[in-house]
């Protein structure tokens, strides 16, 4: 299994994120024609879009998954109809998020650039969004991993050179942002909607029940709470600054660089997320066949991923300073100083092979309420705390907030007993919270010495990982290897 997750998920990042590591690149060339305000306006409009996030689908995800895995014969009929009752929702969906985005931004953009901005973000969200989803999910869930990795490089390319000629060539600023993210969204829809409708003959069914919607509802919304925490623990920071902005040292400067730390320690947690994407089925699979030593694999699994993430996060924040000013080199309006709000962002997302672990099961027995006290948790308290901190204490609460709020939610579900009994094995939650907070403290300082000591401490972490490795990695690796894949 180790080596059909990690080439997977090398190949996810890689297609999915070619126009990060692209526009990367590009950084050096457009950052000039780039100020702190595009980051703003870019950065909280797409805080202020997740606020309806939550109910983009209902919560629904998850009854495709489980269509698929449980009722495998007949999961093209039970897609349809969720397809069809989705796409009428999605109706009063694109109206809310006009009325939003038209809302906040309407004193900040000229009315012409507004309305752009509102066609580009909600265009792809009523036409192909939907269908760009479950497309992906059906590949992933066959193991036809390459259908997502060559569409989404594909649609990768096209954002870098929207991106370049925008930016660079006609100086469009935020603009080529929303440009770039219309392009890459709009043309993953038509790819998988050309496989839903026309390969699969997977069509939607608008011969819809209440009795049957309601039933789908009373599983589905209890996630509606647990994906707008999600939206509570990425966006609602940026909402909170928006509203701060000229108190304490918040203004649209700040919330410019907070957004580019935020950016790139988002590039660190998609990594994370792609391996999610080809764990999942896998996990699914597991339970759906009652594997013996399912709990014994998957904490080795989870000790693996989250001993990778923890080094990747510690160097990433270790040499952050020499990255910002090497991306934004001939940048005048400061981002290359936002790598002082990056280095606890990278640390807190080392969360996710916890959460993966204590809720992966809960949501496969359809126990989806036991999920308030981890994610809704987790992100009203990430509000509180911002509310209650930025005021006072300026930027650096909220990237304090971000931290606590998502280790949180990776080591709350190892500690509540209607979660905690699904993992027999302990998965020591505490102590590992504690190791990644005080590493975030070290790097915090480290980040200032000169280049040859911090050589040093690479090193000597990469050494010690190599002797992990040769004393007892190579077992457990020789063990998760050997599980089967389907």
């Amino acid at each position: 299994m180790l080596k059909f997750v990690f080439k997977n998920s090398l190949l996810y990042t890689f297609a999915s994120q070619v126009p990060m590591f692209a526009n990367l690149l590009l950084y050096p060339i457009i950052s000039e024609f780039l100020t702190s305000f595009d980051y703003f306006v870019y950065g909280t409009a797409m805080g202020y879009l997740g606020l309806l996030s939550m109910i983009a689908d209902l919560g629904m995800s998850p009854l495709f998954q489980n269509a698929f895995f449980k009722k495998e014969r007949f999961f093209k009929s039970y897609w349809s109809q969720y397809m069809g009752f989705l796409l009428l929702y999605k109706i009063f969906y694109g109206v809310s998020a006009t009325a939003l985005i038209y809302f906040v931004f309407r004193n900040d953009v000229p009315a012409d650039h507004l309305w752009t901005i509102i066609a580009l973000l909600v265009t792809p969200m009523v036409t192909f969004d939907l269908t760009r989803g479950i497309g992906m999910r059906l590949m992933q869930f066959r193991h036809k991993h390459n259908v997502v990795h060559v569409s989404t490089a594909i649609a990768g390319v096209l954002t870098v050179i929207t991106t370049f000629v925008t930016i660079y060539i006609y100086k469009l600023g935020y603009l080529g942002f929303f440009i770039s993210n219309f392009v890459s969204v709009m043309f993953q829809g038509i790819f998988f909607a050309i496989i839903i409708y026309g390969a699969e003959k997977i069509l939607p069914s608008f011969s819809l029940r209440g009795k049957r919607i309601r039933g789908w509802l009373k599983i589905s919304l209890p996630l509606v709470p647990h994906k707008f925490s999600d939206y509570l623990l990425t966006s609602s920071d940026r909402i909170v600054l928006d509203q701060c902005n000229g108190i304490s040292n918040v203004g649209t400067a700040t919330i410019g660089m907070y957004n580019v730390a935020y950016s790139f320690a988002s590039y660190f947690n998609h990594f994370s997320g792609q391996v999610n994407t080809v764990v999942s089925p896998i996990y699914f699979s597991l339970f759906r066949d009652k594997n013996q030593d399912v709990h014994l694999i998957i904490r080795k699994f989870t000790f693996l991923w989250l001993g990778f993430s923890y080094v990747a996060a510690t160097l990433a924040g270790l040499w952050s300073k020499e990255v910002f000013k090497f991306f934004f080199l001939n940048n005048t309006d400061g981002l290359a100083d936002s790598y002082k709000y990056a280095i606890f962002l990278f640390m807190a997302f080392c969360y996710r092979p916890l959460y993966v672990a204590s809720v992966e099961f809960v949501i496969f027995n359809e126990k989806t309420t036991s999920l308030f006290k981890i994610t809704t948790a987790a992100g009203i308290l990430n509000v509180v705390l911002n509310l209650a901190l930025v005021p006072f204490f300026g930027i650096e609460s909220s990237v304090f907030s971000t931290f606590f709020c998502y280790m949180y939610m990776g080591i709350s579900g190892h500690l509540f007993k209607d979660t905690k009994q699904y993992l027999p094995l302990s998965y020591y939650p505490i102590p590992i919270f504690f190791f990644i907070t005080l590493t975030g403290v070290f790097v915090t300082f480290a980040v200032e010495f000169n280049w040859m000591i911090k050589a040093g401490i690479t090193a000597a972490l990469l050494a010690a990982c190599l002797i992990w490795f040769m004393k007892r990695g190579k077992g457990i690796i020789r063990e998760v290897q050997s599980i089967k894949t389907a």
